[in-house]
């Protein structure tokens, strides 16, 4: 099968159509992107500090509960402030960022792997990397790592741009440099630390004859401190040995200097947060170290290290093949041996992913038998597995908690399109259409990405207090205090749906104190509580819900319900949380 004809042609003559699939993909990023569950903690800072910053006017020292914070440089705040000034205040502006980067992403992967390899990879990578769960969920967080690895990508094209036949182009190779100050105005060091590494490696493995004086690096060095340094420099003119002690200690020192035991951690982040498509980023590696081949098999007395050589060796005829590996493990080396545990920071290597994948898939399929080797078999029905025990699982617990509240379209949604999904998934890769099978779970991954994240995690995971941040935006004024009366899983949720401080008390006196201060206040508490010590205090109840149970649950309670039903059992799952004002 030739590797024109399984998209159409009129895909293949314009680049629009990656814009309109771009879209698409920031249509399912967006989707429902209101709900809280999954969320990450860190939304709190940019959510309620980009609302202190529209507030106050001032927009070079970000504030977060009265406090200064210093941890990241501005740029990030600064766009989502200007989403601030177009659509209002709230998590869903600050998300939507992200969404809007997380498109912009695939777009720019599609003209970067058509670069390095050719159209249909490109289009390949752009139906890939939606779906590698890394890149979907950070679309969807109000969080600074979405932007840099825009910018991250940014940098990698520019580099790819500026160097052509030996000869270096003074333009891109600017822009270059312009992306990393980008990328390093909105997160700090990681924006140098991936593309740097990741060029210096490629260039040792490549033995890249360009002398380094034509990259103009001390050029580039003076941009990025040109563009960097104004906004450091205010910071410490305003705030002096405060803003320099946390810069050299928070974020230099404790950062290099730590006690974290080494570890292969963002081996397992690069496996478990791109599932399925990881499966077959093995089966990639396993094909281009040649473990089939004879040679292979003799060289694996090697040292690893003169084994990493022989590799490298081979894949220096194929340079953009070497450019995405050490793209993708370059930035791994330097976290791992600086010991830094964060999954978000290999977010930007997943284009680089993305184009590995589509680039083994077109080589399997100029095989005749490729895509029916077991190296392609193996991750394809584990895939179709998954997929198929989500579906069942899926509808199982539809069936189980149905009783407790009326199930959304959307989430019925899930099993109904994963499982005929799944079953027209393994008819087409039986009757040959391996490479449409590819872009069909490209889009299935998109579909089931979508709905879990918009609908189902929403649906089954009862405690974003969604209807009491409603609430406080509808009859509050956005001025009001808010507290939880031990609560603290549910604080930072509700601070950032409603944009607003939220306070958690532990402690009777302490929420009673609060209480009692001057000021209109929101106050969220479990029913019992109230009953219980503060039925005496001048709150009004405005809103209540019903949320699952945090203490630990009966071993046995599922039995029970699969035996009496789940209505039965209401009470042992559920509590009642109760908003009160003090107005």
């Amino acid at each position: 099968m030739s590797t024109n004809n399984f998209v159409p042609s009129l895909i293949l003559r314009t680049p629009l159509w990656i814009f309109l699939w771009a879209t698409l993909c920031f249509a399912a990023f967006s989707f429902h992107i209101e709900a809280i569950p999954p969320y990450h903690t860190d939304e709190n800072f940019y959510v309620e500090s980009v609302r202190n910053m529209v507030e106050t006017g001032d927009y070079i020292t970000p504030v977060y509960q009265d406090k200064k914070r210093f941890a990241k440089p501005p740029l990030y705040y600064w766009a989502v402030a200007l989403n601030y000034k177009v659509l209002g205040p709230g998590h869903v502006s600050a998300r939507l960022v992200s969404a809007f980067m997380g498109a912009l992403c695939i777009a720019l992967t599609f003209f970067l792997t058509r670069r390095l390899f050719d159209e249909p990879t490109a289009w390949l990578s752009a139906f890939i990397l939606p779906g590698l769960y890394l890149h979907f969920q950070i679309s969807r967080w109000a969080i600074t790592d979405m932007m840099m690895a825009f910018f991250v990508l940014s940098a990698f094209y520019c580099s790819l741009r500026s160097v052509e036949n030996t000869r270096v182009r003074i333009g891109w190779l600017y822009l270059f440099y312009f992306s990393i100050s980008l990328g390093f105005l909105t997160k700090g060091p990681p924006a140098v630390l991936i593309p740097a590494s990741s060029l210096i490696l490629y260039r040792f493995f490549q033995k890249e004859k360009i002398p380094l004086r034509e990259f103009r690096i001390l050029s580039g060095l003076v941009l990025i401190l040109a563009m960097n340094l104004p906004w450091f420099l205010t910071m410490w003119l305003l705030h002096g040995d405060e803003f320099k002690n946390h810069i050299l200690g928070a974020e230099i020192k404790n950062r290099v200097i730590h006690d974290l035991p080494f570890s292969f951690y963002y081996f397992g982040v690069l496996i478990r947060y791109n599932l399925p498509w990881s499966l077959f980023f093995i089966s990639a590696l396993l094909y281009w170290s040649g473990w089939k081949q004879k040679e292979g098999f003799k060289n694996l007395k090697l040292s690893p290290w003169k084994k990493i050589r022989f590799v490298a060796g081979s894949l220096r005829e194929n340079p953009s093949l070497l450019f995405c590996l050490t793209w993708v493990f370059a930035p791994i080396i330097v976290f791992t041996l600086f010991r830094i545990e964060h999954s978000r920071y290999l977010l930007p290597v997943a284009p680089a992913m993305a184009a590995l994948l589509a680039h083994f898939f077109i080589e399997l399929n100029a095989n005749p038998n490729g895509l029916k080797s077991i190296l392609f078999k193996i991750p394809f029905y584990t895939t179709l597995g998954i997929y198929g025990l989500i579906a069942i699982a899926s509808a199982l617990a539809l069936c189980l908690v149905y009783p407790l509240s009326p199930v959304p379209l959307s989430v019925l949604l899930l099993p109904i399109l994963l499982l005929p999904g799944t079953t027209l998934l393994f008819y087409g890769y039986r009757a040959g259409k391996s490479l449409r099978v590819i872009i069909a779970t490209g889009i299935l991954q998109v579909l089931l990405l979508t709905l879990v994240s918009g609908s189902v995690q929403t649906y089954f995971n009862r405690s974003p207090m969604q209807v009491f941040a409603d609430k406080i935006l509808e009859v509050g004024s956005g001025k009001e205090e808010l507290a939880l009366f031990q609560g603290s899983s549910h604080r930072a949720r509700l601070g950032i749906m409603t944009a607003q401080s939220a306070y958690n008390f532990e402690e009777i006196k302490e929420l009673i104190h609060f209480i009692q201060t001057p000021g209109q206040k929101f106050i969220v508490m479990k029913e019992k509580d109230w009953q219980t010590n503060f039925q005496n205090l001048p709150l009004r109840k405005i809103a209540e819900d019903q949320l699952w149970q945090s203490k630990k649950q009966d071993k046995g309670l599922i039995g029970k319900i699969l035996s009496d039903g789940i209505l039965q059992h209401r009470d042992d799952l559920l509590e009642t949380h109760v908003l009160f004002s003090t107005f």
